[in-house]
């Protein structure tokens, strides 16, 4: 009895650990619904930005450059995590209020503290 108690705690515990990881395919989708709603400061907490005021108005400004504003859905097609492990591109499928669909587009993502986040200056590099 003892050792299915502890098995099951095990389980548990794994579950949860698990269940509370953000995969940087699901950072860049909750991140692409935020700029789909237009909610610019909760897509900029998901760049890591949400508590420096200057800081999240660069992140504003530069995603706006990058993707636009007119963005109806996007769709993920592909994810890959860089050889170093911190780094990951996410490609994206972005079709706009107008119909025109833009494919191949790369979201940036770094991983720090073992959180991913978008990162809208990484492009730049």
């Amino acid at each position: 009895m003892n050792k299915i108690t502890i098995y099951f705690y095990l389980i548990i515990s794994l579950l949860l650990c698990c269940s509370c990881h953000q995969s940087e395919k699901r950072v860049t989708d909750k991140f692409m619904k935020c700029l789909e709603k237009q909610d610019y400061e909760m897509a900029s907490s998901y760049c890591g930005y949400s508590k420096d005021a200057e800081a999240q108005e660069m992140a504003i400004n530069a995603m706006l450059e990058y993707f636009g504003t007119n963005i109806r859905s996007h769709e993920i097609v592909k994810d890959s995590i860089l050889p170093d492990g911190d780094h990951a591109i996410v490609t994206i499928y972005i079709t706009r209020n107008n119909d025109i669909r833009e494919l191949d587009v790369p979201v940036f993502l770094e991983r720090r503290e073992g959180t991913w986040y978008v990162n809208p200056f990484l492009r730049d590099n």
